[in-house]
C-alpha cells in the first residue's frame, strides 16, 4: 500500500510540474517545471511552451520569470509567434518585459513581418504597444518582392510600414544600388526621402509590378 502510495504522489507531480498557470500573464508547459521564492520566480526547462494572455505563443529550450518585475527570460532555440499582430521571432536569447510590452532579441535575430519582410540582425527591440522594430545591429531587411536594404540601424513602425534608417544601402529586385546617410522609407508608396533629396521609384529601381 505504502508503494502504491509513492507511485500515486510521483505521477501527481508529474501532472503539476507540467503544466503550470500564473494568473492572467501565462501559462507554462515544460518537461520541468520549479516554482521558487514563494510564488514569484518560475524556472522551465526540457523544452518549454509559453502562452501568454494576448495570445503570444513562445517555444523555447528554458525559461525564467520573474513574477515580482513581470519579466520572462527566455533561452536557447526560441520562437515568438505574436499571433494578433502577425510577427514571428527566432533567436536564442530573449527578454520579455511584459509590463512594458517590450521584447528584446539577441544572437542572431530573424523576425517575419506580417508576410511582407524578413529581418535578419544581431539584436532586436519588439515594442507590441507601439508596434515598432528597431535595431542599432547591422540589419538585413528583404521584403515580398525581393528588394534588400542593408542597415546600419533603423526604426520600423509596423503598421505605417515606414522604415527610419542610418546607411541604408538598397539593392532592388533588379539589382541596382541606391546609398543613402539617412533615409525614410515609405514601403507602401514606395519612396525615399533622404539627405537633401526626394526621390520617386519607377520600374528601375525598388521595383514594385503592383504599382
Amino acid at each position: 500500500m505504502k508503494n502504491k502510495n509513492i507511485i500515486i504522489y510521483l505521477v501527481l507531480s508529474i501532472i503539476l510540474f507540467a503544466n503550470y498557470s500564473l494568473g492572467e500573464d501565462f501559462k507554462f508547459e515544460a518537461s520541468e517545471i520549479k516554482i521558487l521564492d514563494k510564488g514569484n520566480i518560475i524556472t522551465s526547462s526540457g523544452g518549454v511552451k509559453i502562452i501568454s494572455n494576448d495570445n503570444l505563443e513562445i517555444i523555447a529550450d528554458n525559461s525564467l520569470y520573474d513574477k515580482k518585475k513581470s519579466i520572462l527570460k527566455l533561452e536557447g532555440n526560441i520562437s515568438i509567434n505574436d499571433i494578433k499582430n502577425n510577427i514571428k521571432i527566432f533567436t536564442n536569447k530573449i527578454n520579455y518585459f511584459k509590463k512594458k510590452e517590450i521584447i528584446i532579441a539577441e544572437k542572431k535575430v530573424r523576425s517575419e513581418i506580417k508576410e511582407k519582410y524578413t529581418i535578419d540582425t544581431g539584436e532586436l527591440i519588439f515594442d507590441r504597444n507601439l508596434l515598432e522594430i528597431s535595431s542599432s545591429s547591422k540589419t538585413t531587411l528583404k521584403d515580398s518582392i525581393e528588394n534588400i536594404f542593408n542597415l546600419d540601424e533603423f526604426v520600423l513602425r509596423i503598421n505605417e510600414d515606414i522604415l527610419k534608417t542610418k546607411n541604408l544601402n538598397l539593392k532592388d529586385n533588379e539589382n541596382n544600388d541606391l546609398f543613402l546617410e539617412n533615409a525614410i522609407v515609405d514601403l507602401n508608396k514606395n519612396e525615399i526621402i533622404g539627405k537633401n533629396i526626394n526621390i520617386d521609384f519607377d520600374n528601375s529601381l525598388f521595383s514594385n509590378n503592383e504599382n
